[in-house]
């Protein structure tokens, strides 16, 4: 079974480095997007590409809550697919994650799983989120155009003359954490279709946080809704804090070990270095 990694990474080369150690293998292929905020050479000083790990070469600048986030997961798969490799499956990760497990655990359940999509999906409105999810796409979010606070003003006045965007008659929105597994099969079929003109790609342009709500909105509205398993794979914890997501320290290392998940983020080097080294016992010596 062949897998390809797709890694959004913005910061700490070194971090990164040791997170593809850890995942690396003879039938892994590994694709890194630097946001362009960033400089790529220096991480291209500690990692250099090979057959098996590749640099987007066109860098597109990610703004929190904008589609810059969108646009750089579709330039991953272009150069995924571009390079001919014909995955079985597709991780979307950051470079603040880390496995739990090894390569050949997260190969035996893909195995024992072949054929499902793993991914985050739940309807919107919802009452988990704030104003139920429907400020995300009632309103016409400019980010990557006006920035942040522009963009929020400019919402808060389509608020007040009560604009808001029909959505459409024959689609049911969803919401979920953006980092999934899915198949070669599936990624394709999203990278096939998800460019402008296509009609939800232009309307989540122009959305809040359109990494989470694109792809579940697709998949959940097409024949793939068959395949996918709500469940992404990844323990992640905005609960605990005092940052959420929360960045995992040392003593979180049975909690993690223990989840039954496969992956988990976020992890910072800069704050807590230990509970890196002690995955990295774990799974990989």
């Amino acid at each position: 079974m062949v897998f390809a990694y797709l890694i959004l990474v913005h910061k700490n080369p070194s971090q990164l480095s040791r997170l593809i150690n850890a995942i690396s293998g003879e039938d892994i292929f590994i694709f890194i997007h630097v946001d362009r905020k960033s400089n790529i050479k220096d991480f291209m000083e500690v990692l250099k590409p090979s057959k098996h790990i590749m640099f987007c070469t066109r860098q597109k600048q990610v703004s929190w809550g904008g589609f810059g986030m969108i646009e750089a997961t579709l330039e991953l798969m272009n150069s995924m697919f571009t390079s001919n490799i014909q995955p079985d499956y597709v991780h979307l990760i950051s470079g603040q994650d880390f496995p739990l497990c090894s390569n050949t655990e997260i190969l035996h359940f893909f195995n024992a799983h072949n054929g499902k999509n793993f991914l985050e999906a739940h309807t919107i409105p919802s009452p988990s989120l704030y104003e139920q999810g429907l400020n995300r796409i009632n309103y016409k979010w400019y980010i990557e155009d006006k920035g942040f606070h522009r963009a929020t003003q400019l919402v808060q006045l389509q608020k007040k003359h009560c604009i808001i965007r029909p959505y459409f008659s024959d689609i049911q929105p969803y919401n979920g954490s953006q980092w999934w597994s899915l198949t070669g099969e599936c990624v394709r079929w999203i990278y096939e279709i998800c460019k402008p003109g296509y009609r939800l790609y232009d309307f989540y342009k122009y959305t809040f946080v359109p990494d989470e709500m694109l792809f579940q909105t697709m998949l959940k509205n097409n024949a793939w809704n068959d395949t996918i398993i709500d469940d992404n794979l990844r323990k992640i914890d905005w609960a605990i804090g005092p940052e959420y997501p929360r960045i995992w320290r040392n003593e979180d290392f049975e909690l993690l070990t223990t989840s039954g998940k496969l992956f988990a983020r976020k992890f910072d080097e800069r704050i807590d270095c230990k509970i890196i080294e002690r995955l990295e016992n774990q799974i990989i010596y």
